[in-house]
């Protein structure tokens, strides 16, 4: 249960998702992130922004998080910070209603 009270539900087609590895679907997905080329974009900057997200969403899933939410504390560009959310939306993983 999260810390509002509410369950969290994660889809079932979203079971590949572990909170503490990266999966080679984000590294496929999301490659800006894991190219090595830009000096913000990194595997643990990944990891960071991805698990704020989640953890800042199970806090109370009832809310919708949107990418401007994550802007006021992640320090990542904009674009890249959009995909993230997108591709997390998609899976399920956040901001999802059976």
């Amino acid at each position: 249960r999260a810390p509002c009270g509410e369950r969290v539900t994660v889809p079932m087609y979203a079971a590949w998702f572990d909170l503490g590895e990266v999966h080679a679907m984000e590294r496929r997905e999301l490659p800006g992130w894991f190219t090595g080329q830009c000096p913000t974009r990194t595997e643990a900057a990944y990891r960071e922004a991805r698990n704020f997200i989640i953890l800042h969403y199970r806090a109370c899933p009832r809310r919708r998080l949107t990418v401007a939410e994550c802007r006021r504390h992640i320090p990542v560009d904009a674009g890249a910070l959009h995909r993230l959310h997108a591709f997390l939306e998609y899976w399920g993983l956040m901001n999802y209603r059976p």
